[in-house]
C-alpha cells in the first residue's frame, strides 16, 4: 500500500531551538482586527518574491487573503503517471480485472479533483479514455454522495464518463482513507495507458501536491 505523505519534522536550529510547521502560521495575527493589513502585507509580500505563501496559514485558507495569488497557480498534472507492465497474477483470470491508481488525497480533506484516463487495452482491443470527478468534503466520510446533501433525487449522482470501451471508471476510499481510481476491463492482459489530474478549483486543492501510484490487483487496497 502507499500511504498518504508523511507529516513535516520539527527542524532543530543551533542545536536548541525547535521549530514546527504551526510555529511559522499567520493565523493568529490574520484573525485579530489590529493586526490583519500587517500580516496581509506579509503574506503579499512572500508571494510576490515567488514563496509559497500557503505554508503560513491554515490549509485551505490562503484564497481568502490573497485571493489573486503570483505563486498559486490552479495545477493540471498532465500525463503524470504511465502504467507499469501487467505482473503475473497469483489466480487464473476470472471474470473482470481491475487496475487502482492510489492517490495520496486524504478523505475529508475538502479536495475538488477530475482525473482523466487515456490510453489502449489491448486485452480488450479497445481504447481507454474515461474521466471521473470527485470532491473530499470535510463532512463526508464517503465518495460519490453530493445527492445526499441538497438533490435527494439524485440527478447529480453520477461522476464519471466512460469515452470508449476499454476501461469502466470508478473510485473508492482505500482502507487507510485515500482516494482510489479504479479501472475494471474484462481483461488488462496487454495495457498501457497515461493519467492526467486536473486540481484547478482555489481553496478547494488548487495547490495540493499530488502523488500517485499504480496497483495491478483484483482486489481493493
Amino acid at each position: 500500500a502507499v500511504p498518504g505523505p508523511a507529516p513535516p519534522q520539527p527542524a532543530t536550529l543551533q542545536g536548541w531551538l525547535t521549530v514546527t510547521p504551526q510555529d511559522l502560521l499567520l493565523d493568529c495575527f490574520l484573525r485579530r482586527d489590529e493586526t490583519r493589513a500587517t500580516a496581509v502585507e506579509l503574506l503579499e509580500a512572500l508571494d510576490l518574491s515567488g514563496i509559497n505563501a500557503g505554508f503560513f496559514v491554515a490549509p485551505n485558507t490562503l484564497h481568502l487573503y490573497l485571493p489573486w495569488r503570483f505563486t498559486g497557480r490552479a495545477k493540471v498534472f498532465r500525463d503524470f503517471l504511465t502504467c507499469p507492465p501487467r505482473p503475473r497474477q497469483a489466480t487464473p483470470w476470472k471474470g473482470d480485472q481491475t487496475i487502482h491508481i492510489k492517490t495520496n488525497i486524504p478523505a475529508r480533506s475538502d479536495v475538488m479533483y477530475r482525473f482523466l484516463v487515456e490510453g489502449y487495452n489491448y486485452g480488450v482491443n479497445a481504447p481507454i479514455h474515461s474521466d471521473i470527478v470527485g470532491y473530499t468534503h470535510r463532512r463526508w466520510n464517503k465518495l460519490n454522495c453530493t445527492e445526499n446533501f441538497g438533490w435527494p433525487e439524485g440527478w447529480d449522482a453520477k461522476t464519471s464518463n466512460n469515452y470508449a470501451t476499454g476501461a469502466e471508471i470508478s473510485q473508492y476510499l482505500s482502507k487507510d482513507d485515500f482516494v482510489v481510481i479504479k479501472l475494471t476491463a474484462k481483461s488488462f492482459f496487454e495495457v498501457g495507458f497515461a493519467v492526467s489530474a486536473f486540481l484547478v478549483h482555489h481553496g478547494r486543492g488548487a495547490d495540493f501536491m499530488l502523488t500517485s501510484a499504480i496497483f495491478h490487483s483484483d482486489s481493493d487496497l
